[in-house]
């Protein structure tokens, strides 16, 4: 507890979990400065080796030439970077939503789990790059096919982690609560749903980045704007320095959208992220 207070080696007194929360900052302060070595050496590294062999930027870019195409394109960098954001969050939304809803039906109904989950698994083995041309036939030119891509991409992920969390229930609180007389819908609401919930933000922490590559996936063959047609442009240009630049912002924007996905998970169930610290 916090408020009670122990004697250090020299008899001041020093509150309980004094100690826990600096050792935590310094795993963090660790953790960041190892990450910051690490990457500094492979840049060096990589640029080093660029420079060495004479390897020309339309085969491998060095990190410098990357850099400057990046602050010398930002501004379309960003633009391509917007309309690939709203489409993988709308697709994420749809295939997270979908996953999720279908999961509790699922739950519920045993023999539509049997005839369901089989076939559900079997269309997850198909190759959803596959589907891509499919769905500019099917929806057209413009971001819909593109969403449609990144919500097929979402959509699994999060609805088997759901599934698993809603059906793993342990047996002792479900005996409790027929004991004390609950009603379907109040088991649900007050077990399964809050018991679930950490396997549905593990799903959807799995999904989002395979939800940025649907949407890259989409752009690659719809067309318009968005940081996937920019690489297809810049490869038909053999401008290979714009393409690591696309990647750069792809993997910007993957960081991003994976931290607002945790932020949101530390908001809803915080208890569930400090039993996992703990």
């Amino acid at each position: 507890m916090r408020g009670i207070e122990e004697t250090s080696g020299d008899g001041s007194p020093v509150p309980v979990g004094a100690g826990g929360e600096r050792g935590q900052t310094s795993r963090i302060t660790g953790r960041l400065a190892f990450t910051g070595a690490y990457t500094v050496c492979a840049l060096a590294s990589w640029e080093i080796l660029v420079r060495g062999l004479a390897i020309p930027d339309y085969l491998l870019p060095g990190p410098w030439a990357v850099f400057q195409v990046v602050a010398g394109r930002f501004g379309l960098l960003a633009s391509h970077a917007v309309v690939t954001v709203q489409e993988i969050v709308l697709g994420f939304a749809l295939g997270a939503g979908l996953g999720a809803a279908l999961a509790v039906v699922v739950s519920l109904v045993a023999a539509l789990r049997m005839v369901l989950l089989p076939t559900l698994v079997a269309l997850q083995s198909i190759p959803k790059v596959a589907l891509a041309p499919l769905m500019v036939v099917w929806l057209g030119i413009g971001p819909a096919p593109i969403v449609a891509m990144a919500a097929l991409f979402s959509f699994f992920p999060v609805f088997i982690n759901t599934l698993s969390g809603l059906t793993k229930v342990e047996p002792a609180m479900v005996e409790l609560a027929q004991v004390l007389r609950a009603t379907p819908w109040r088991r649900f609401r007050k077990i399964a749903l809050p018991y679930s919930l950490p396997f549905l933000f593990d799903g959807m922490k799995i999904a989002m980045p395979l939800s940025i590559v649907g949407a890259v996936v989409g752009e690659f063959t719809s067309g318009g704007r968005g940081l996937g047609n920019l690489i297809l442009v810049a490869s038909s240009q053999v401008n290979t320095p714009l393409i690591f630049a696309s990647l750069v912002a792809i993997t910007v924007v993957a960081l991003l959208l994976f931290g607002a996905v945790q932020v949101l998970e530390r908001l809803v169930i915080p208890w569930s992220v400090q039993f996992r610290k703990g």
